[in-house]
C-alpha cells in the first residue's frame, strides 16, 4: 500500500463446525474509520452480511450450521492511507466477535477473535508483497 493511493482488500472469514450442530451463528466485526466499506460482498450460505454506516459493524447471522460444515463470508474493503500510516501495518477490522449456541452441549459461546491487519499473515501469495505503508 501507497501513501494517498487507493489499495483494496477481500476479508475472508471462515468458521468450520465440528460434530455439534450449531445454531444461532453471529459474527460482527468493526471497521476503522479509514477503511471503506466497498459493497462488495458473498457468503457460502444463509443471510447476505449487512454493513451499518453509523457504527461502521459488518454482522452476518446465520439460523443453523449443520455439524461438519464450514460456513464463510467474504467481503471486500479498501485503504486509502495518509502519511501518519507510513511503516506501520494498519488495523482492517476491529473488534471481531462471534457468538454461537452449541446445540449438542446445549452451551452459548462468545469468543472476541481479536483484530485483524493488513499483514495477510495467513495469505501464501499475499504476505510475500508487502505490507507495511510506504511513500514515494
Amino acid at each position: 500500500p501507497q501513501v494517498g493511493e487507493e489499495t483494496k482488500y477481500w476479508a475472508l472469514l471462515q468458521m468450520t463446525n465440528g460434530t455439534s450442530h450449531l445454531s444461532n451463528l453471529q459474527i460482527n466485526a468493526t471497521l476503522p474509520t479509514y477503511v471503506k466499506w466497498t459493497g462488495k460482498s458473498s457468503v457460502s450460505i444463509g443471510n447476505d452480511l449487512s454493513f451499518d454506516p453509523l457504527t461502521r459493524q459488518i454482522s452476518w447471522t446465520l439460523n443453523r450450521l449443520p455439524a461438519n460444515f464450514t460456513a464463510g463470508i467474504y467481503f471486500e474493503i479498501s485503504l486509502t492511507p495518509d502519511i501518519s500510516m507510513l511503516n506501520t501495518n494498519p488495523q482492517m477490522l476491529k473488534n471481531i466477535y462471534l457468538s454461537v449456541h452449541d446445540s449438542f452441549l446445549d452451551l452459548d459461546i462468545n469468543k472476541n477473535l481479536g483484530n485483524l491487519d493488513n499483514s495477510l499473515k495467513t495469505d501464501s501469495i499475499g504476505k510475500t508483497k508487502g505490507s507495511q505503508i510506504i511513500n514515494f
